[in-house]
This record gives structure tokens, sequence and C-alpha cells, in this order.
């Protein structure tokens, strides 16, 4: 027969049990597997970005994989202006110049995770990074309409929600410039991005009206990163 000590203490290690249980469920409905997210920053008037955009090509179908096309606007002074390059792409870029502390922006690079850079596309880089599993924030997304809501857990920090309208796909004869007389083929290109809100780390809906998409665009993707373009932590994404 158990003593009224051995059953206080069954009891003790039960409900320690039971903390340490709850515990790793709360973490795991907080942190969830998600997409590595890689940036590209690119131009259709660079000659050497169509072979970093094949590269990242041959990812945009992997379901760990977000990549998306930032088109910059700077190299447009060479005789062709790029139909995809926005000034938010080279700002966001310069953004991480700072952040990343680098040296300078340069086409193409490659942002992962917003945590470490590469010149162009490094296919032994990407692929090691794409073997990482991810974890982190997932948020959910669903359509309504012209309405897109963003479903956030509970976390223990502030993050910036930004939202990315983007094109699957796109093929564009280029006349002039660098790439003059060639067809690029090219992907997951960025036609609009824009900063949602600061979300405070407690559970909530955020919706986004999709009224005014770009044309084309027919998917977003919503990710979650530390402050000042700091690490992404959380990434998802819809086809419309």
């Amino acid at each position: 027969m158990a003593t009224q000590f051995q059953v206080f203490k069954y009891s003790a290690l039960l409900i320690a049990a039971l903390i340490v249980s709850n515990a790793f469920a709360e973490t795991a409905m907080q942190e969830t597997a998600r997409p590595v997210v890689i940036e590209l920053f690119t131009s259709q008037g660079c000659n050497s970005c169509p072979p970093a955009e094949e590269i990242l090509g041959e990812y945009v179908n992997k379901p760990n994989a977000l990549i998306l096309a930032f088109h910059v606007d700077y190299w447009d002074y060479l005789g062709w202006q790029d139909p995809f390059a926005l000034p938010v792409s080279a700002q966001r870029q310069r953004g991480y110049v700072q952040a990343l502390r680098l040296n300078s922006a340069v086409t193409p690079q490659s942002v992962i995770d917003g945590r470490a850079s590469i010149a162009g596309a490094d296919r032994q880089r990407l692929a090691a990074a794409l073997r990482q599993k991810q974890s982190g924030i997932s948020p959910l997304l669903s359509r309504s309409g012209d309405t897109l809501s963003i479903t956030l857990p509970e976390s223990n920090a502030q993050y910036d929600v930004h939202l990315v309208s983007y094109q699957y796909e796109a093929a564009t004869k280029v006349p002039h410039g660098e790439n003059a007389g060639h067809i690029l083929r090219e992907h997951n290109i960025v036609r609009r991005f824009r900063t949602l809100s600061r979300w405070d780390g407690h559970a909530k809906t955020i919706d986004a009206s999709l009224v005014d998409n770009p044309m084309g665009a027919n998917r977003v993707a919503v990710i979650v990163q530390e402050p000042n373009q700091g690490a992404i932590v959380g990434a998802a994404s819809l086809t419309l």
C-alpha cells in the first residue's frame, strides 16, 4: 500500500510532467516549420543576373523555400528600363547593407533569412541553407474576396510584418542594355512590397486589402522580421 508521502511524490511528478508537456506544446504552437526566405536583388539591365536567376529558379517550387526576386532600378541607365524595377527594392537592399554591415550593394545579391548575404547565387551555399530545417513563426493566410487575413500566434517579441505581392513567372525580350537580344525567363518577381504593421507579439489577425494588387501578381507572401531589417523569423505564402 502506498504511503501518503509516496502518493504526494507521485502527484508532484505528474504535475511536473504536465507542466513540461504543456511547455513543449506551447512551444510547438509558436515555433513551427517554415520556409527559408531567399531574397535575390537583381536587374534585367545587369548581364550577371540571369545566371543567378536561373539557379534560384530551380528552387521556386520547393515547399521549404520562399524565393523572392527584388528588381532594383539603378541599372536602368544602361539603356534598358527594367519593367519590374521598384524603388523599394533598392531601398530594401540598402537596408541589408546597413543591417549586415556590408561594404556595398551588388547585383546579383542573395540574402538568406535576413541573416547572411552572398554575391550572386552560390548554388552550394543555397543548397546548404535549404538543408537546414528552419523553425519559427508560421502565419496562417486566408483570402476572402479582396481581403487577405493574416493570423499570427502568440510570440514573446515584437516584429515587423511585411506583405509581398509577386508574380510567379514572366518572359521578357530585352532589346537594349547588357542583356540586349536575350529573352529573360524569371520567377517570383516582387511587384509590390509594403510593411503592414509592427506586431506586438500578442495573438491577432491582420486584414490587408488586395484591391490594389498589381496586375500579374498572382501570389502573396507574408514575412515576419525583426525590426530594422533584422533576422527573418517567419514566412508563409498563398497563391491567389
